[in-house]
């Protein structure tokens, strides 16, 4: 009996991505967050590929649509300028350790 692996083909923004039927970036980071303890999650992206993982992660997740077209994602930047602005903040206002 042979096993059937159905392809789909993802138009993205500057990329193609195909995968099997029934993966998608969601299901990847689902498995990779299933047994872990996080103190903070953020997912970023810019693509309509990124909407399966800000489907997927839990509701205390911070999600961030780069650009600002439609999404299910919480918030938005506008360009990677804001996102390096973002991370620079998120940063320098952890407090040291140490």
């Amino acid at each position: 009996m042979a096993h059937e692996n159905k392809l789909q083909v993802i138009d993205g923004n500057m990329v193609v991505e195909i995968k099997r039927t029934g993966y998608d970036k969601g299901i990847a980071a689902l498995k990779f967050i299933s047994d872990k303890k996080f103190d903070c999650m953020i997912a970023l992206g810019d693509d309509k590929t990124d909407e399966d993982i800000f489907k997927s992660l839990p509701p205390t997740a911070i999600s961030i649509k780069i650009g600002m077209t439609t999404s299910i994602a919480r918030y938005n930047l506008l360009n990677q300028q804001e996102v390096s602005r973002f991370l620079d903040r998120l940063i320098n206002s952890q407090p040291s350790h140490g």
